[in-house]
């Protein structure tokens, strides 16, 4: 006799949320709008497109460069959105590497990983 196994999809709390975020510039300039995901633990996810799309504006909203003009972003349930870009840091442990080398020029980008790690913030 074969017994029949059925696969249950958990129910988990995503670990980085993003619901209906807005932003614009001074010139009324709308660069995100509404925009909407989640992400999971343990999944991998991508944000693509063209140049001038917005999404150096999006990471920059996530980790707190920028402010939003609208929307949620929230961490593991926890809106973010006031916590300023030092706490999300230390508190989140999220951060940015920009794709250029102008963080911290002359290094590789393992030395520029570990230069990262190594700030504390007081």
């Amino acid at each position: 006799m074969m017994k029949k196994f059925r696969i249950l999809k958990f129910k988990t709390k995503p670990i980085l949320e993003v619901k209906k975020l807005s932003k614009s510039f001074s010139n009324n300039h709308l660069v995100l709008n509404q925009i909407s995901f989640h992400v999971n633990r343990g999944e991998i996810f991508g944000i693509l497109g063209p140049n001038g799309c917005g999404k150096t504006t999006l990471f920059g909203c996530i980790i707190g460069i920028l402010s939003v003009n609208g929307g949620k972003i929230a961490i593991n349930g926890e809106t973010i959105n006031s916590y300023p870009i030092h706490l999300r840091c230390v508190r989140w442990k999220i951060s940015y590497v920009p794709q250029n080398s102008a963080c911290l020029l002359g290094l590789s980008v393992e030395a520029n990983l570990e230069a990262i790690c190594e700030i504390k913030i007081k």
